[in-house]
Protein backbone atom coordinates (compact mmCIF):
# COMPACT_ATOMS: atom_id res chain seq x y z
CA UNK A 1 0.00 0.00 0.00
CA UNK A 2 2.93 2.27 0.38
CA UNK A 3 3.73 2.41 -2.96
CA UNK A 4 0.31 3.00 -4.20
CA UNK A 5 -0.11 5.96 -1.85
CA UNK A 6 3.22 7.37 -2.75
CA UNK A 7 1.99 7.33 -6.46
CA UNK A 8 -1.28 9.01 -5.55
CA UNK A 9 1.16 11.96 -3.35
CA UNK A 10 3.17 12.53 -6.56
CA UNK A 11 0.16 12.74 -8.82
CA UNK A 12 -1.63 15.05 -6.16
CA UNK A 13 1.57 17.49 -6.30
CA UNK A 14 1.48 17.37 -10.54
CA UNK A 15 -2.19 18.44 -9.74
CA UNK A 16 -3.91 15.51 -11.02
CA UNK A 17 -7.30 14.36 -8.70
CA UNK A 18 -6.12 10.23 -9.15
CA UNK A 19 -8.85 7.77 -7.62
CA UNK A 20 -7.46 4.07 -6.73
CA UNK A 21 -8.85 2.46 -9.47
CA UNK A 22 -7.13 4.98 -12.20
CA UNK A 23 -3.51 4.00 -10.43
CA UNK A 24 -5.07 -0.25 -10.93
CA UNK A 25 -5.50 0.94 -14.67
CA UNK A 26 -2.42 2.04 -14.95
CA UNK A 27 -0.63 -0.97 -13.30
CA UNK A 28 -2.76 -3.62 -15.57
CA UNK A 29 -2.13 -1.44 -18.67
CA UNK A 30 1.77 -1.89 -18.01
CA UNK A 31 1.53 -5.62 -17.20
CA UNK A 32 -1.35 -6.26 -20.27
CA UNK A 33 0.12 -3.62 -22.79
CA UNK A 34 -4.08 -3.98 -24.28
CA UNK A 35 -6.10 -0.92 -23.11
CA UNK A 36 -9.44 -2.37 -23.93
CA UNK A 37 -8.85 -5.44 -21.56
CA UNK A 38 -7.21 -3.47 -18.64
CA UNK A 39 -10.55 -0.59 -19.06
CA UNK A 40 -13.31 -3.88 -18.73
CA UNK A 41 -11.15 -5.30 -15.33
CA UNK A 42 -11.48 -2.03 -13.70
CA UNK A 43 -14.58 -0.60 -14.66
CA UNK A 44 -16.73 -3.54 -16.14
CA UNK A 45 -18.07 -3.68 -19.66
CA UNK A 46 -20.07 -0.51 -19.55
CA UNK A 47 -17.52 1.59 -18.24
CA UNK A 48 -18.12 5.75 -17.70
CA UNK A 49 -16.51 6.86 -20.92
CA UNK A 50 -14.71 5.29 -23.74
CA UNK A 51 -11.66 3.32 -23.23
CA UNK A 52 -9.29 5.28 -25.53
CA UNK A 53 -10.71 8.78 -24.31
CA UNK A 54 -10.13 7.55 -20.88
CA UNK A 55 -6.44 6.77 -21.87
CA UNK A 56 -6.00 9.54 -22.91
CA UNK A 57 -6.32 11.86 -20.25
CA UNK A 58 -3.23 13.59 -18.65
CA UNK A 59 -3.53 11.82 -15.52
CA UNK A 60 -3.84 8.44 -16.73
CA UNK A 61 -0.44 8.86 -19.06
CA UNK A 62 1.19 10.54 -15.97
CA UNK A 63 0.15 7.48 -13.81
CA UNK A 64 0.86 4.90 -16.53
CA UNK A 65 4.36 6.85 -16.83
CA UNK A 66 5.17 5.87 -12.90
CA UNK A 67 3.63 2.00 -12.71
CA UNK A 68 6.12 1.98 -15.72
CA UNK A 69 9.12 3.29 -13.45
CA UNK A 70 8.37 0.95 -10.54
CA UNK A 71 7.69 -1.74 -12.53
CA UNK A 72 11.17 -1.70 -14.05
CA UNK A 73 12.49 -1.37 -10.88
CA UNK A 74 11.08 -4.59 -9.74
CA UNK A 75 12.09 -6.29 -13.02
CA UNK A 76 15.57 -4.99 -12.59
CA UNK A 77 15.85 -6.56 -9.18
CA UNK A 78 13.39 -9.62 -9.71
CA UNK A 79 16.61 -11.96 -11.08
CA UNK A 80 18.37 -11.35 -7.98
CA UNK A 81 14.97 -12.18 -5.94
CA UNK A 82 14.87 -15.78 -8.11
CA UNK A 83 18.31 -16.45 -7.78
CA UNK A 84 18.38 -15.97 -3.78
CA UNK A 85 14.53 -17.65 -3.48
CA UNK A 86 16.22 -20.46 -5.59
CA UNK A 87 18.75 -20.86 -3.40
CA UNK A 88 16.86 -20.77 -0.03
CA UNK A 89 15.29 -22.96 -1.89
CA UNK A 90 17.83 -25.90 -2.50
CA UNK A 91 19.33 -25.23 0.87
CA UNK A 92 16.00 -26.23 2.38
CA UNK A 93 15.47 -29.07 -0.02
CA UNK A 94 18.63 -30.29 1.29
CA UNK A 95 17.78 -30.14 4.65
CA UNK A 96 14.36 -32.49 3.95
CA UNK A 97 16.87 -34.97 1.97
CA UNK A 98 19.32 -35.59 4.71
CA UNK A 99 18.90 -39.34 5.68
CA UNK A 100 20.87 -39.79 9.26
CA UNK A 101 22.90 -42.94 9.23
CA UNK A 102 20.07 -45.26 11.02
CA UNK A 103 17.40 -44.34 8.47
CA UNK A 104 19.67 -45.11 5.71
CA UNK A 105 20.71 -48.82 7.40
CA UNK A 106 16.80 -49.20 8.10
CA UNK A 107 15.97 -48.09 4.46
CA UNK A 108 18.47 -50.42 3.18
CA UNK A 109 17.50 -53.49 5.24
CA UNK A 110 13.59 -52.97 4.47
CA UNK A 111 15.00 -53.38 1.01
CA UNK A 112 16.80 -56.34 2.05
CA UNK A 113 13.80 -57.83 3.34
CA UNK A 114 11.36 -57.11 0.66
CA UNK A 115 13.77 -58.52 -2.01
CA UNK A 116 14.41 -62.31 -0.23
CA UNK A 117 10.19 -62.09 0.27
CA UNK A 118 10.04 -61.90 -3.91
CA UNK A 119 12.55 -64.17 -3.93
CA UNK A 120 11.27 -66.70 -1.60
CA UNK A 121 7.47 -66.19 -3.32
CA UNK A 122 9.30 -66.76 -6.44
CA UNK A 123 10.72 -69.98 -5.61
CA UNK A 124 7.73 -71.17 -3.97
CA UNK A 125 5.03 -70.15 -6.71
CA UNK A 126 3.70 -73.59 -8.19
CA UNK A 127 3.77 -72.25 -11.88
CA UNK A 128 7.63 -70.80 -11.09
CA UNK A 129 9.53 -67.66 -11.99
CA UNK A 130 11.94 -67.43 -14.97
CA UNK A 131 15.45 -67.78 -13.97
CA UNK A 132 16.16 -64.68 -15.49
CA UNK A 133 13.75 -62.98 -12.33
CA UNK A 134 15.71 -65.02 -9.70
CA UNK A 135 19.15 -64.48 -10.85
CA UNK A 136 18.75 -61.22 -10.87
CA UNK A 137 17.08 -60.81 -7.23
CA UNK A 138 19.60 -63.02 -5.79
CA UNK A 139 22.28 -60.07 -7.43
CA UNK A 140 20.27 -57.32 -5.88
CA UNK A 141 19.78 -59.43 -2.51
CA UNK A 142 23.68 -60.14 -2.56
CA UNK A 143 24.68 -56.37 -3.50
CA UNK A 144 22.73 -54.75 -0.44
CA UNK A 145 24.01 -57.31 1.71
CA UNK A 146 27.67 -56.02 0.59
CA UNK A 147 26.55 -52.65 0.62
CA UNK A 148 24.79 -52.96 4.14
CA UNK A 149 27.94 -54.79 5.32
CA UNK A 150 30.74 -52.45 3.90
CA UNK A 151 28.93 -49.49 5.06
CA UNK A 152 26.89 -50.09 8.01
CA UNK A 153 29.31 -52.71 9.51
CA UNK A 154 32.25 -51.06 9.26
CA UNK A 155 30.86 -48.02 11.12
CA UNK A 156 29.99 -49.86 14.35
CA UNK A 157 33.27 -51.73 14.65
CA UNK A 158 34.54 -48.05 14.61
CA UNK A 159 35.10 -48.07 18.56
CA UNK A 160 38.04 -51.11 17.71
CA UNK A 161 39.74 -49.52 14.62
CA UNK A 162 42.88 -47.74 15.85
CA UNK A 163 45.51 -46.48 13.77
CA UNK A 164 48.93 -46.33 15.00
CA UNK A 165 51.75 -44.23 13.25
CA UNK A 166 55.11 -45.09 14.48
CA UNK A 167 57.56 -42.25 13.50
CA UNK A 168 60.26 -42.16 10.62
CA UNK A 169 63.02 -40.45 11.65
CA UNK A 170 64.79 -38.13 14.34
CA UNK A 171 68.17 -38.08 13.53
CA UNK A 172 70.96 -38.81 10.67
CA UNK A 173 73.63 -41.81 11.52
CA UNK A 174 77.14 -40.29 11.68
CA UNK A 175 78.39 -43.21 10.30
CA UNK A 176 76.06 -44.56 7.20
CA UNK A 177 74.86 -40.52 6.93
CA UNK A 178 70.98 -42.18 6.45
CA UNK A 179 67.95 -40.89 8.38
CA UNK A 180 67.67 -43.23 11.73
CA UNK A 181 65.39 -43.68 14.65
CA UNK A 182 66.86 -42.72 17.95
CA UNK A 183 64.73 -43.90 20.61
CA UNK A 184 64.11 -41.35 23.64
CA UNK A 185 63.74 -41.65 26.64
CA UNK A 186 60.05 -40.67 26.83
CA UNK A 187 59.18 -42.28 23.63
CA UNK A 188 60.16 -45.30 25.01
CA UNK A 189 58.04 -45.16 28.33
CA UNK A 190 55.21 -43.88 26.88
CA UNK A 191 55.03 -46.69 24.24
CA UNK A 192 55.67 -49.81 25.98
CA UNK A 193 54.05 -48.81 29.44
CA UNK A 194 57.56 -48.26 31.31
CA UNK A 195 58.01 -46.81 34.43
CA UNK A 196 61.43 -45.64 36.49
CA UNK A 197 63.29 -47.28 38.91
CA UNK A 198 62.96 -46.05 42.43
Amino acid sequence: MEILDDIIKKAKKKGFDVRVRDVGFSILYNYLKNIDIAYQLIFGVSGEIEPRTYASEPKIQFLCCETAQSTKEKEKDEPQNIARLLAENKKIQKEKDKLSFDENREGIEQQLKEIVELKNQAMNDPAGADYKTLALLQKTESELRVKLNDKFGAAEKNDEQYIIVQPKFNKICPYTRRECYEMTKEWAMQAFDLIERQ
